[in-house]
């Protein structure tokens, strides 16, 4: 037989609880209203870029700018993503030959990047958009020959794939032309204005304009002549 006075004893309690006026109740909580807080900037945060998503977005650029499969494998293609800035993007490349060893130069939103990667050794050099005065595109058989000049100093490169030769070129070309000072203007806007001349008054006899040395015509000039020989 199962003792009933452990189940006697559970009801009691029960019944107890029920009837007790301080009773648990078991309610769903109610949503709390935060207080607004004022923004400071309603800039939106960048998505964060990996290193291996930045590889990726690298090698794609360099495609779009018509880098080559040796172009990629180069080891200054592969060591580009820890030289780049955060949100710069390429735009334009070239690689070749500079001073007797292989090196790239990269045009960015931001800047121009000479670089040259070797397993001991790493030369990086930054170049701004406005200190370049010019560039020199020539096209050969098969490569191509771009000298950039600047006032500190002449970046040749040899054996220049064609298509992005090309490219780099134009971009620096448009670059130049976008940053290049317009200061002049059209000379009918910086002349003042010519004050009108009043027309003048019929019948008006010229010896009352002061300030004037009028020239005597020959009507005057004869009845000058007249005049004294009478």
């Amino acid at each position: 037989m199962i003792d009933a006075a452990p189940v006697n004893i559970v009801h009691a309690l029960s019944r107890a609880l029920q009837a007790h006026p301080y009773r648990l109740r078991f309610t769903e909580p109610k949503a709390r209203i935060m207080p607004s807080k004022t923004k400071i900037h309603n800039r939106m945060l960048e998505a964060f870029e990996s290193p291996k998503d930045k590889a990726r977005r690298v090698k794609r650029e360099l495609l779009d700018a018509g880098a080559s499969l040796y172009g990629l494998l180069k080891s200054e293609s592969r060591y580009l993503p820890k030289v780049l800035h955060e949100n710069e993007y390429i735009e334009a490349a070239i690689y070749g030959q500079h001073n007797s060893s292989s090196a790239m130069m990269i045009a960015t939103d931001e800047r121009i990047v000479y670089l040259d990667k070797k397993p001991m050794v790493e030369m990086f050099d930054e170049v701004s958009y406005e200190v370049i005065s010019g560039i020199e595109f020539d096209i050969h058989t098969f490569f191509a020959t771009i000298v950039l000049h600047t006032p500190v100093r002449n970046y040749e490169f040899k054996y220049v794939n064609l298509h992005c030769a090309e490219k780099f070129a134009r971009h620096i070309e448009k670059h130049r032309l976008e940053r290049e000072p317009k200061d002049y203007e059209p000379l009918i806007e910086l002349l003042p204005p010519r004050p009108k001349m009043r027309p003048l008054a019929p019948n008006t006899e010229l010896k009352d304009m002061a300030g004037y040395y009028w020239l005597p015509t020959e009507e005057a000039e004869r009845l000058k002549v007249q005049q004294t020989i009478t």
